[in-house]
């Protein structure tokens, strides 16, 4: 085995399969929480689409306009905060993030109070300066403590993010019908301040949890200081991407899949994310339902996120530790979108209840998120884990900044949706692109392994 030496947090000793200490464990539930309330402040105008639009007077390009300000910093802010994590440490970048998310959460709760668009649109901005850097620093945090257990972890914390939004969907249509927009948007902003105390709390459980792990370590260390490690490249998978493969082709085939590894999930997210804004007005308009009925229904998709995402996780670490069966899985969970999509705009209102298909979206979503998550860590050179989530979390966020306009201005409602239904389309496709990569490096991987037994037996 040939050893390569690295400067990673992601490539420090590696964890026991078994769970150690009640640091890891409260490392874990810190950042959940940071996740939660992250997706319960981002889903709040969608499940406050009309009220928002009626309360402040403004019309559906407008409404619009708030989700894309939110989601267009995320197409850099990710890449920002990925280069610093790398830099200075993922936790400090977490911290600086929700404090920075907590002026948002101020902000866009006095444009609720005072009934002002422009403030809403500011807060909604500075809230997207941190959304997916938020999102994705959990993932150079976590994967050091928690090794062959990742798919497990991911599922977790998809879980948890999804929570945000489920409760979410619960609470807001009560807080509007007590105390109108206002408290509504105030009771969004306290969960998304107390992800300030969460981000704090996660910085020190980090710090306990390598006390011990690391030689001389003491009282200090963390992901922001802790030595250099090696890799064993002999140690890589059956299935997934060494560090660093000999020759320019090896080279050539990481970066071909890392790339479609990037398009697939950019597409599965521009499948995902702009329905969340969108789904509620639809089917109330569709079905004929109320805003708790609406709000109530779009709870299944998301709970099914919530229930499945850790057993999938599971599942994942159990019985997919291909790389080749997590990617046609992926594709055909990314079909399942499709077929769910298409059921919603094509069949009847009274032929189908749209419990079906809202089903169907969130069994679909859940494998596809969760499978997705699971092969970051062999996806993304390991030398570069911080800034390439960074990387990952700004392509994710190409699609939701974009489609939301044009949904805005589709011909239909149903026309609207058929823009997310094509991106999972797309998705599929691009996932089983990410097919050909893989074999190729397996058969150069065994030509390179004849070769070699034939030089022995030649020197013998």
């Amino acid at each position: 085995a040939v050893s390569i030496e690295l400067s990673s947090s992601f490539l420090e000793p590696r964890p026991s399969p078994r769970w150690r200490g009640s640091n890891r464990v409260l490392l874990a539930a810190s950042c959940s929480w940071c996740l939660f309330v992250n997706h319960y402040s981002r889903d709040v105008t969608g499940a406050l689409e009309r009220e928002i639009e009626t309360v402040v007077g403004i019309d559906a390009s407008k409404f619009q306009a708030l989700n894309s300000a939110y989601f267009v910093p995320n197409i850099v802010a990710p890449l920002v905060a990925g280069a610093f994590a790398q830099r200075f440490g993922a936790t400090r970048v977490l911290v600086a993030m929700q404090a920075v998310a907590a002026v948002g959460h101020l902000v866009f709760g006095l444009g609720g109070q005072m009934k002002s668009y422009g403030a809403l649109l500011a807060g909604r901005i500075i809230l997207g300066l941190t959304y997916e850097a938020i999102d994705v620093m959990p993932l150079p945090i976590l994967a050091p403590h928690f090794g062959e257990e990742w798919g497990v972890m991911v599922g977790l914390f998809n879980g948890a993010l999804r929570m945000g939004s489920v409760a979410n969907f619960a609470l807001s249509p009560w807080a509007y019908h007590f105390g109108g927009l206002p408290a509504a948007l105030w009771l969004s902003g306290l969960f998304g301040i107390s992800g300030l105390a969460a981000a704090l709390a996660t910085w020190r459980f980090d710090l306990k949890a390598w006390q011990g792990r690391l030689p001389g370590c003491g009282g200090s260390g963390g992901s922001e200081n802790r030595s250099s490690g090696t890799e064993d490249v002999g140690s890589v998978g059956e299935g997934e991407l060494p560090s660093a493969r000999v020759g320019c082709c090896g080279a050539l085939q990481d970066n071909v899949q890392l790339i479609l590894y990037v398009l697939t999930g950019a597409l599965m997210y521009s499948a995902i994310v702009p329905f969340w804004f969108y789904g509620g007005a639809f089917i109330r308009d569709k079905w004929g339902y109320s805003l708790s009925a609406a709000d109530a229904l779009m709870l299944f998709p998301e709970g099914g996120m919530v229930v499945l995402s850790p057993p999938i996780g599971c599942a994942v670490d159990r019985f997919a530790s291909s790389q080749r069966v997590r990617v046609l899985a992926l594709a055909v969970s990314m079909a399942l979108v499709v077929a769910g999509f298409l059921m919603l705009v094509c069949v009847p209102a009274p032929a189908l209840p749209p419990i079906v298909p809202l089903g169907l979206l969130g069994i679909a979503w859940a494998s596809s998120n969760t499978l997705f998550w699971s092969m970051s860590s062999t996806m993304v050179p390991k030398r570069y884990y911080a800034l390439g989530a960074g990387v990952i979390g700004a392509s994710l966020n190409l699609g939701p900044s974009v489609l939301p306009v044009l949904m805005a201005h589709a011909a239909s409602k149903g026309a609207a949706l058929l823009l997310p239904c094509s991106a999972a389309g797309l998705a599929a496709a691009f996932s089983l692109l990410m097919l050909l990569p893989i074999s190729s490096a397996r058969g150069t991987a065994v030509a390179a392994a004849g070769a070699a037994t034939a030089d022995c037996a030649a020197g013998a």
